[in-house]
Formats: structure tokens, C-alpha cells, sequence
């Protein structure tokens, strides 16, 4: 069987027999959804809800566990969440399984800042206040949420394990040598070394851009896709977020976004830890991490050569 499960005309056919199966009720429409997705995704209107399904495309992403963990702890400590309805992972309907969970209707968050309903900066702070809320939800380990083998109880290695795994795969691509793994290295894993005893692991939600939330009718932010969803470091979600700018070009440049994303955070005004200067240098650090994970991923995965070569020019300039 293939690692992943590409898309095919064909599953637009086949979801709605399956949801049908699973939550016993008939479909009225389905719609599949393409912007920003890594599944495969589909809206479907059942004779008594909307629902969102989600068929995986990779054999061991997200864990096999995970969903069914976080739908528990999110529900435990009340915060907002499409539920969770159905999972699986590999059954009669698609290779690597499929779930389902609740269709919030709300704007995205994507589309409330471009339309001008919320700024840019009062979003964040919202998103802030939603973050704070899930770092609150503590891990024994980083890495993986429930996978044992993909757990550490070292932040730096966790990540050096994650880096070394990417960067055979790098290599293979790439005419990068050892002097530049070296340079990553320096850059990255002794930064976050010298902070190491200050770090703990916590819930990140891994992916919390605006096309990842929804805004409410009463200014509530909610985060959906928890696929990426991992114990990390609390500042890994702000890392994630300043690195794409919260993918809006529309709202000035990827810098002034960071930035505005930086000065809007609750948790990193509020960071007893660390200073200013060492918040900047450990997403520094975290970004050229971020560029070594996508090169693989753009290549070989996403096959997109433009995304691909982007990233390696960016990581050139993280680096100097």
C-alpha cells in the first residue's frame, strides 16, 4: 500500500455512501473543499446536520490516537471545538480511514479579516486569548500526543531527532553539505539548548492561522484542524503563525504581519521566562527548523518546485 492516499474524482463519489453509513442519516449535497487543506475534505449536508469529513491521505499522520485524545481534553477544560463524531484509521471506505466532526457556521477567520468585520491586530489578540487557553493543557513529553516512539523528554531532542530524520531526506534533493547541516545546527539546537530548563511541554495546536479558525456572531475565536496538533513549547504556535504571516498578503508585508502577530500575543507580553531578545531568537531559530521541514514536504510530497524553491532561498536568508 502507498504511504499516501492521493485524491482521485472517484472519492468524490464515494464520502457520501460512507458518512451516510457511519451516521445513519441520508446526504443532501457534498462539497469538497480544497483551500489550505493537506486531507481531503468535504462539506456534507445530511438530512439533519451539517458535517465536516476528512479523509486522511497519510498512513501515520495524524496518529491513530490523537483525535479521540484531544476531543476529550478540549472538552474537559470547555474550550470551544467542532466535536468530534467519528474516527477511524483504515476501514472498508478509504485506506488510512476518515472522521468526522461538527460544521460550525461561522465566518472563517481568513475571510472576517478581509472583509474588514475584524482588524488584523484584534484578531490576534483574540487568537492569543483562544492559545493561552489550549497551552494550559499540559504534556508529559514533546513530540507526539499519544505515539511513545515520536516522544522525548528534551525539547532540543525532540527536535534535533525531528532535523536529523528531515535533513537525510534534505539531502537527498538538495547540493547542501555538511558545513551548512552544521550551520543549522548552531543556528537552531544551541539556541534552544542555552533555554532548555525553561521550556515545558504543552498542547500546541501546530497549524493557528486564520484560515484554521472561525469567528462567531458574538466575536468568539475558535480553532479548527487539529491535525497538526502536538506538545511543543507554548511559543511554537506564535513561531508558526510569524513564519506565514498568517498566510494574508492582503494585510501588509509577511514582516509587518509577524511582528503585528508578535505584539498582539497575551502570552508573550506576559512571558515571565524569557526576554524580549531571547522570544526573537528562539523563533529564529524555530523558523530555519520550519524551512528545513518543508523542503522534503514541497519536494516530494506537494511536488510544487516554486513553493520548493522559495523555501530554500528563505532558509538561505534565515541563516546569514
Amino acid at each position: 500500500m502507498d504511504k499516501f492516499f492521493s485524491y482521485s474524482p472517484e472519492l468524490d463519489n464515494q464520502i457520501g455512501p460512507a458518512v451516510t453509513k457511519v451516521l445513519n442519516q441520508e446526504i443532501s449535497s457534498v462539497q469538497r473543499i480544497t483551500k489550505g487543506e493537506y486531507n481531503h475534505v468535504y462539506k456534507v449536508i445530511t438530512e439533519k446536520r451539517t458535517v465536516i469529513a476528512r479523509v486522511f491521505r497519510n498512513k501515520g499522520w495524524p496518529e491513530a490516537d490523537k483525535p479521540a485524545w484531544l476531543e476529550a481534553k478540549l472538552s474537559e477544560l470547555n474550550i470551544p471545538h467542532a466535536k468530534l463524531l467519528y474516527h477511524s484509521r483504515g476501514d472498508e471506505f478509504f485506506p488510512y480511514g476518515f472522521m468526522i466532526t461538527e460544521y460550525l457556521e461561522c465566518q472563517s477567520g481568513w475571510d472576517a479579516i478581509d472583509s474588514g468585520k475584524i482588524g488584523f491586530t484584534k484578531f490576534h489578540e483574540k487568537l492569543s486569548h483562544v492559545l493561552a487557553q489550549v497551552h494550559g493543557i499540559k504534556a508529559d513529553k514533546y513530540g507526539s500526543l499519544t505515539d511513545k516512539d515520536e516522544q522525548r523528554s528534551s525539547f532540543v531532542d525532540w527536535k534535533l531527532h525531528r532535523f536529523e530524520k528531515l535533513w537525510e531526506r534534505t539531502k537527498s534533493i538538495t547540493s547542501y553539505d555538511a558545513a551548512l547541516f552544521q550551520k543549522v545546527q548552531e543556528k537552531t539546537i544551541d539556541v534552544l539548548r542555552e533555554m532548555e530548563s525553561k521550556f515545558k511541554p504543552v498542547l500546541v495546536h501546530g497549524d493557528a492561522s486564520p484560515d484554521n479558525c472561525v469567528l462567531t456572531d458574538s466575536g468568539e475565536v475558535i480553532l479548527l484542524d487539529w491535525d497538526s496538533a502536538e506538545a511543543s513549547i507554548w511559543l511554537n504556535d506564535y513561531s508558526f503563525i510569524m513564519y506565514w504571516g498568517s498566510h494574508m498578503s492582503s494585510q501588509g508585508l509577511r514582516t509587518e504581519r509577524a511582528e503585528k502577530t508578535f505584539q498582539s500575543s497575551e502570552e508573550i507580553k506576559n512571558s515571565a521566562d524569557f526576554s524580549e531578545d531571547e522570544l526573537r531568537r528562539i523563533i529564529q531559530a524555530l523558523h530555519i527548523l520550519q524551512a528545513v521541514d518543508l523542503l522534503p514536504y514541497y519536494y516530494f510530497e506537494q511536488k510544487n518546485m516554486e513553493a520548493y524553491g522559495d523555501t530554500k532561498h528563505r532558509l538561505s536568508e534565515l541563516l546569514k
